[in-house]
């Protein structure tokens, strides 16, 4: 790939830990970070009993389904 921005991510592409979850505190609501299914458990009761706008941001392993190919060349 010869184009200028060849070494650009992709406008898909999310950084690993990066804080997506904290931009809803501008817009009154919650945010939450999660990184294990006991966790995201517990936050989607809470956020569901608030009643408030919530952003949860859930790490997953990027190589949970790679055994079906990866696509991450199409973006």
């Amino acid at each position: 790939m010869n184009e200028p921005h060849k070494d650009d991510p992709a406008p898909t592409f999310f950084v690993p830990k990066a804080g997506y979850h904290a931009l809803i505190e501008a817009f009154g609501g919650k945010d939450y970070f999660v990184g294990t299914p006991d966790e995201l458990k517990y936050v989607l009761s809470e956020s569901f009993s608030t009643q408030k706008l919530a952003v949860i941001n859930v790490i997953v392993d990027p190589y949970i389904g790679s055994e079906s190919g990866r696509l991450q060349h199409k973006n």
